[in-house]
């Protein structure tokens, strides 16, 4: 009990001792400063000295104040700069887009353009593919036309490169095309550098890679790898003329009933968007 005592009696004298030593230096520093208003040299050069002191205290502690000022100042400056660049960034990335879909319209245009050159001949209407089935991505789709823009089933649907299929569906506003990827159809072809008929087929054996079968081929014909081969008209279903596709290669011998060939599309109808349905 007697040492907690003395522990409190000598923070006590400690706290008297900072203040007298306090009071004591008040005291001086004013002493000083009376003595050099009264003009005592030696005093007013001391006391010059002391107020010097306490001015740059003074001054460092205003500084401080004006420099935190202008800190955030600096602050908001920046923030609003950030905030325009952001807007800016906005605006920009909404203008690459715009410029974007730009480019897809002006892509399907010149696709367009190509198939009215290649088939001038023929009467058409337009259509864009807006839905695939995924599990027979290349074999049907859906086009945005229908029967309010002219469109009737069975006829033949095309794009730049030549054959696509045909009208298989017809809705007001929309309608189902069947491709010549799809098993069980024919298309009726003629085979360009010997002008020999046969016919091609969608088989499932050759599902997604935008190939097709050659077959009925007479048997005293000679085929070659890269011959062409176009629709003859024969059936109604498609026109007469249409590039179908290249024949890629030849299964089998010559004069053999069963040989047949496989014929690449012309057409790549896993990224086709747009088609022309010959409507006369």
């Amino acid at each position: 009990m007697n040492y907690m005592r003395d522990a409190k009696l000598r923070r006590k004298e400690k706290k008297n001792k900072i203040m007298i030593g306090i009071i004591i230096a008040v005291c001086v520093i004013i002493s000083i400063y009376l003595l050099a208003i009264l003009k005592v040299p030696f005093m007013t050069k001391v006391s010059s000295t002391v107020v010097s002191f306490v001015d740059g205290i003074t001054g460092t502690v205003t500084g401080v104040f004006k420099d935190g000022t202008s800190f955030f100042g600096n602050t908001k400056k920046l923030n609003k700069k950030i905030s325009e660049l952001e807007e800016e960034l906005a605006k920009t990335k909404q203008l690459q887009v715009e410029l974007d879909a730009l480019e897809v319209e002006n892509e399907d245009l010149r696709d367009l353009l190509k198939i009215e050159e290649n088939y001038s001949h023929f009467e058409k209407v337009y259509a864009n593919i807006i839905s695939r089935n995924y599990e027979s991505w290349n074999e049907t789709f859906v086009i945005n036309k229908g029967s309010k823009d002219g469109i009737e089933k069975r006829q033949t649907v095309i794009a730049e490169q030549g054959l696509v299929g045909y009208i298989s569906e017809v809705n007001e506003n929309t309608s189902v095309v069947t491709t010549i990827l799809e098993p069980g159809t024919s298309v009726s072809v003629q085979i360009s550098n010997i002008n020999k008929l046969a016919l091609i087929k969608g088989e499932y054996s050759l599902t997604g890679s935008n190939t097709v079968k050659l077959v009925n081929i007479p048997i005293d014909t000679e085929l070659s790898e890269g011959e062409k081969v176009y629709t003859t008209g024969i059936g109604g279903l498609y026109k007469k003329g249409i590039p179908v596709g290249i024949i890629k290669s030849i299964k089998n011998k010559k004069n053999e009933i069963d040989r047949y060939a496989i014929v690449e599309t012309f057409v790549n109808l896993d990224s086709l968007d747009m088609v022309g349905i010959i409507v006369k």
